[in-house]
């Protein structure tokens, strides 16, 4: 509601001395010329609050009511009761300026309400008392936006600042860096004022052999829709570093780039570190090749030298048995003794050569000595074993054929003894250059975070996969068996250098 009475009291009690007077009272020259009722009505209807205040800031009039201010308060209401107190001068410091020194004035501040409002103070000579127009527009929704874009970008900010990676982004047309983290002085040892001072600085700092190669990767993202590189740069102080550096063009809404952005960060110790464990792991291979080749050596020496030896023992002994006589019970019990001594030593000693390396793993490569190793641990207490194959290559890497009959000679132990299983099926398939292995079993199964540490069968399993670059998942939970997955890459499984 608006105080008309009021309104016309003004409008009645000053005139102007000329329609273009521009110190007459606004309300003044609009009663001339438009009718209060359709002044009432744009007033009513505006979405600026409206207030004529004196210089000490009584309401006079109001167009609308802010929070807690009624049409009965308005000539008791004074507005600075409206306002927090902190925002008081400023308000009395625009009161004064258009009262008494004719100024307008126009600053911006949070009401009691807690709504923003743009604030304007005009001065209105010739009323009596002196009175100032004061506008307020709601300015919240504004004001909260800009206060949650100040705070995203400080979070950003400080996000960005406090990263180890380089953040970057450059206007692709006029080849200018926007934005650079301080990450880029701590890498390129570089100010970052230079790069924004010419945006292809970086890649002066770039070694010379990889220079050309980035370049090219650089430019090429506007095609390829990214860039990927991993390149050496040479710092001020003559050291070097390796930076990965990934970076995305950014397209207009006409789908052409306008600009690029882009992350680097420092691998140096991580190639580093990737250089020891690709070396390790040579090294490791290497010892595995020579502890295979010492396993074939004594192989070789146990079945040609220490099996022949009780082989011929035991016919040397079969040979005197006819000329026994047979009323030499005891005699004959022991020549009975001394041959099942032998039998045991040769089955021995075959035993320990199947666990070095079977000869037949030389000789016909991995299907028959995962085959041999089946049959060989077949028997009337060992669960029923299969063995399933679908591959098109002949022989594998030594090496590799190596590791494929450990992981399976491990499995395969490890089921016989702990598994309680009636049923273990061996699967060997062929994808491309990779080989898939599979060990099933249906016994007990078992809790893999209870198994001891010093058990090291499992973990066997695990790192033998890992060093031939492959992978390997053990799956088991108590009572529904255990399946050993091994995935291994063919080609680059054997020693190369």
């Amino acid at each position: 509601m608006i105080e008309r009475t009021m309104f016309e009291s003004h409008a009645a009690s000053e005139q102007p001395t000329s329609l273009g007077q521009a110190s007459a009272p606004p309300r003044a020259v609009a009663s001339q010329h438009c009718p209060p009722e359709v002044l009432e009505s744009l007033l009513k209807n505006t979405a600026d609050t409206i207030m004529l205040v004196d210089a000490e800031g009584n309401i006079q009039f109001v167009n609308r009511m802010p929070a807690g201010l009624t049409p009965d308060k308005v000539p008791q209401t004074n507005l600075f009761s409206l306002l927090p107190a902190a925002s008081h001068e400023r308000c009395r410091a625009a009161l004064r300026n258009a009262c008494a020194f004719n100024q307008p004035d126009q600053y911006e501040q949070r009401w009691n309400d807690e709504i923003w409002r743009s604030v304007r103070v005009a001065p209105l000579a010739g009323l009596s008392p002196i009175m100032a127009l004061v506008i307020a527009t709601d300015i919240d929704h504004r004001k909260r936006t800009e206060e949650s874009l100040r705070e995203s970008e400080e979070r950003f900010r400080q996000l960005a600042e406090n990263v180890r990676e380089v953040f970057w982004l450059m206007d692709w047309n006029e080849q200018r860096v926007l934005y650079v983290t301080n990450a880029y002085q701590k890498i390129w040892g570089l100010p970052a004022r230079q790069l924004y001072e010419s945006a292809v600085s970086w890649i002066s700092a770039v070694h010379a052999d990889d220079r050309a190669r980035v370049e090219r990767a650089f430019l090429a993202a506007v095609e390829s829709g990214s860039f990927h590189a991993e390149y050496r740069i040479m710092r001020p102080d003559g050291s070097i570093r390796w930076v990965r550096d990934q970076g995305y063009p950014l397209r207009d809404a006409d789908g052409k780039v306008c600009r690029m952005a882009g992350i680097a960060e420092d691998v140096t110790e991580q190639r580093s570190i990737e250089g020891n464990l690709r070396a390790e792991r040579k090294l490791l291979k290497r010892l595995l090749d020579l502890q295979e080749k010492e396993r074939g050596l004594l192989a070789y020496e146990i079945h040609d030298g220490f099996i022949q030896d009780l082989v011929g023992a035991k016919m040397l002994l079969e040979s005197l048995r006819p000329g026994f006589p047979t009323d030499q019970p005891v005699l004959l019990a022991r020549m009975d003794a001394i041959e099942a001594s032998l039998r045991k030593a040769i089955g021995e000693g075959r035993r320990m050569i199947s666990n070095l390396r079977p000869l037949v793993i030389d000789d016909s490569g991995i299907l028959a000595a995962i085959e041999y190793l089946i049959n060989e641990r077949q028997g009337p207490t060992s669960p029923e074993m299969s063995f399933r194959y679908d591959v098109t290559f002949v022989r594998l890497p030594p090496l590799l054929e190596g590791a494929l009959f450990r992981i399976v000679q491990e499995s395969l132990t490890n089921a016989c003894r702990h598994s309680r299983a009636t049923r273990v099926d061996v699967e060997l398939i062929q994808q491309d250059e990779r080989v898939l292995l599979t060990i099933r079993d249906n016994g007990i199964g078992f809790d893999r975070a209870k198994v001891p540490d010093d058990r090291f069968g499992l973990r066997g399993l695990v790192e033998r996969a890992r060093l031939f670059g492959g992978r390997s998942q053990i799956h088991s939970t108590p009572g529904t068996g255990t399946e050993v997955w091994v995935d291994l890459p063919i080609n680059k499984s054997a020693i190369t250098t």
